[in-house]
Parts: structure tokens; C-alpha cells; sequence
């Protein structure tokens, strides 16, 4: 059961602190363990009020706080930790809850986007994370992977195509309004 949670949440939240934590690899490990340790611990205090992944989320900001302190170190605050923008993306989940059959597309979607980044080949999840998901520019990716621009700019062509390769696969006749969403409402 323990190897279930963990092997589900573990790369969840890893994608979640790895940007709060300056891509630091290690520690972003060593904290997420934590969380994942104290999640089990408390159990009895999760009382279902979020999700489940909200409630690790908030054990994960407070084990990266408490880092920052005792290593004196000033914490950047990622958008999302903006209480406003928290609550746009609180009213934004409160919808797709009044809505299942969305919150069950919407739930797959995610879980077939998180499953294929985590299994591109050569690096590439990571490489589509830092540029799509925590926002840096080829620039700082290239600084932060020790690259030159045109080598990240070429790689990031082949992880695009590889994910696109595999989101095909899975998806089939959908993948179209996957890639192209402003056409899906049309």
C-alpha cells in the first residue's frame, strides 16, 4: 500500500517542488520524501476537505519553508503560492467538480501527460518541465544544464516530437483537439 502511495505521489509533487527548490535535485528529493513520510504519519489529520494532493502540496510548501529558514536562504513565492491565484485555481477545479464527466477528462488528460513525461527517453520530461512547466527560457536552461543554446533548442525540438509521438499513440483520433484546444470548442 505505502509503495502505491509513494510510487503515485512521488513524481507529483517532485514536479512541484523542483522549481520552488531552484531545480536543486537532491534536496527536492530529501524534501519530498519528508512530505511523503510526515503525509503518512498524520494520516488521521487529513480530514477531505481538498484533495489529496492539495493536502500533500501544503505538508510540501511547509517542509520547503522550514528548508529555506534553517538554511537562511530567501524563498521565492512561485505564482501559484499567491493566495489570489490560488483561489482562480480553486474556482477553476470547484467547476470541473460540478461537472464529473469534465473532472474525469480532465483527471485522465493529466494523468497521461504526467505518465509520459515521466518516460521520455533521454532526458526529455525533464527538459519539456523546465521549459513549459516552470516557465525558464532556453537561456536558463541551457546555464542550468551546462549546454549550449542550439544543443537545448534541438533537443527541446526532439522532446516535443517524441512527446507528441506518444500523446498520439495514446490518444489516437483525439490527440488533434488535444494539440489544437481553441478548435475543440468550435
Amino acid at each position: 500500500m505505502f509503495n502505491h502511495f509513494f510510487d503515485f505521489y512521488f513524481p507529483r509533487l517532485y514536479r512541484f517542488s523542483i522549481a520552488r527548490l531552484d531545480g536543486d535535485k537532491e534536496v527536492t528529493k530529501d524534501i519530498v520524501q519528508e512530505t511523503l513520510f510526515l503525509a503518512i504519519k498524520n494520516i488521521k489529520q487529513y480530514r477531505g476537505e481538498a484533495s489529496l494532493m492539495s493536502w500533500l502540496c501544503q505538508i510540501n510548501r511547509s517542509q520547503i519553508s522550514l528548508h529555506f529558514r534553517k538554511n537562511n536562504i530567501k524563498q521565492t513565492v512561485k505564482v501559484d503560492d499567491i493566495p489570489e491565484v490560488k483561489e482562480i485555481f480553486d474556482n477553476i477545479k470547484s467547476e470541473i467538480n460540478e461537472h464529473p464527466e469534465k473532472k474525469y477528462e480532465t483527471s485522465k488528460l493529466n494523468e497521461i501527460i504526467s505518465s509520459t513525461l515521466d518516460n521520455l527517453p533521454n532526458g526529455y520530461g525533464d527538459l519539456l518541465e523546465m521549459k513549459y512547466l516552470d516557465k525558464l527560457s532556453v537561456d536558463e536552461i541551457a546555464t542550468h544544464l551546462n549546454l549550449s543554446v542550439i544543443s537545448v533548442q534541438s533537443k527541446l525540438a526532439r522532446a516535443r516530437e517524441a512527446f507528441k509521438t506518444v500523446i498520439t499513440r495514446i490518444l489516437g483520433d483525439q490527440t488533434y483537439f488535444f494539440l489544437n484546444p481553441t478548435e475543440s470548442s468550435q
